[in-house]
């Protein structure tokens, strides 16, 4: 018969289990999944109306080959009147 004392350390005590994360450690939303708990908004504010205005043309920009020119002649806005998450100011 084996002792106690000749059993090595790993079979005598259990490996705890892992930490599982929760799911908002992963910004995934209970209810609405990878889908964000708030819908976005649906519109800019006035002074992103060129970003808006490609976006809303942006396929047709593609397919016709004019997306590049388009993007050129966009002005550089700062994103500083926007919030984090989507939200606006």
């Amino acid at each position: 018969m084996i002792s106690e004392t000749t059993v090595p350390e790993t079979t005598r005590s259990r490996a705890t289990r892992p930490r599982v994360a929760g799911p908002g450690e992963y910004a995934i939303d209970v209810e609405r999944g990878f889908v964000p708990g708030e819908d976005p908004v649906d519109a800019l504010p006035v002074f992103y109306e060129p970003w808006e205005r490609l976006g809303k043309n942006i396929a047709a920009l593609i397919t016709t080959g004019r997306v590049r020119p388009a993007l050129e002649s966009m002005p550089v806005l700062t994103p500083d009147r926007l919030r984090s998450a989507g939200g606006l100011t």
